[in-house]
């Protein structure tokens, strides 16, 4: 709840709501089968997760370039390759397609190993892993990690 009582995560971001576009479910910009921004909108709404955000974003910039050379658009095609969570200490949830779902320390062993493979470079996931060791011996959470590219 906000200051005058209404809910804050039905209001979406003020950002958002301030360009001026047609909104759609959850206060998200619709957007056409290639990401872009079109005249008419798809129903097709994705999760908010970070999944999504990088498969997106390649796609994003595959037709930015596609279009700046003059060629067609693909639509995106989100594929899902799972839904992972972690809460802390131990607590994590995995599902798997298909609908099989571990949790606890072989969910956190999983998503700890996902994470470390999406990270960019070895600096990152030694920088990583340091830090997960850190608060492992510690008791005190992880910060998160800048990446930088130079």
């Amino acid at each position: 709840m906000n200051a005058d009582g209404g809910d804050r995560r039905a209001a979406g971001n003020d950002l958002v709501r301030s360009l001026g576009l047609e909104l759609r479910r959850g206060n998200r910009i619709g957007v056409g089968p290639d990401l872009t921004l079109p005249d008419s909108k798809t129903g097709q709404v994705l999760p908010q997760l970070g999944s999504v955000a990088l498969q997106s974003g390649e796609h994003v910039g595959q037709t930015i370039a596609h279009r700046i050379a003059g060629k067609k658009t693909k639509p995106f095609v989100y594929r899902d390759k799972g839904t992972m969570a972690t809460i802390g200490r131990g607590g994590a949830v995995v599902q798997f397609l298909g609908g099989r779902t571990i949790s606890g320390l072989k969910a956190q062993l999983v998503w700890g190993t996902v994470h470390l493979g999406l990270l960019p470079t070895n600096e990152d996931r030694a920088k990583a892993v340091v830090s997960w060791a850190g608060a492992a011996m510690t008791h005190r959470p992880v910060g998160r990690l800048s990446v930088e590219n130079d």
